[in-house]
């Protein structure tokens, strides 16, 4: 590793702890508002609550390190990106990203649940479940933009 990648890694992690901060903060009051789903929404959007706002509660909390590790991996090796152009990046749609990656990760684990029968958080400590799902994003991108 160099120094220049640690310290991309580190703006990663700061930025993706920062949003799961964000919905940490919705989390604590849940039982405070009239619609918990709507405010979750605030910070995940309607399409993560539409579709999993039963597993969400798990996911969050524990989720950053994961998707770093899927963000980064998409950003540099399926996408083919620089990865010092990814804190750039971030500041433009960093929330976008860090919500797709999250219905990735989610919508992995609904259609095989046969190899995501474990609880969240062992399978986001789980280097093949990781290794699954990077693999399925590798086919979404394949699928979007195949090779010459």
């Amino acid at each position: 590793m160099t120094a220049e990648t640690i310290i991309i890694a580190h703006q990663l992690k700061a930025y993706v702890d920062a949003f799961v901060k964000r919905f940490n903060t919705k989390k604590r009051r849940r039982d405070r508002v009239e619609d918990w789903k709507q405010d979750y929404a605030e910070v995940l959007g309607s399409r993560l609550m539409g579709s999993f706002p039963d597993d969400i509660d798990q996911v969050m909390p524990q989720c950053s390190v994961f998707l770093c590790g899927t963000i980064f991996k998409d950003y540099r090796d399926f996408q083919g990106w620089d990865p010092a152009g990814l804190p750039s990046r971030l500041d433009e749609s960093g929330e976008a990203i860090i919500r797709e990656h999250l219905f990735y990760i989610l919508t992995y684990a609904r259609k095989n649940k046969s190899r995501a029968e474990k609880s969240w958080p062992v399978l986001l400590k789980s280097n093949t479940f990781f290794t699954r799902v990077a693999d399925y994003i590798q086919g979404i991108r394949e699928r979007n933009h195949p090779s010459p």
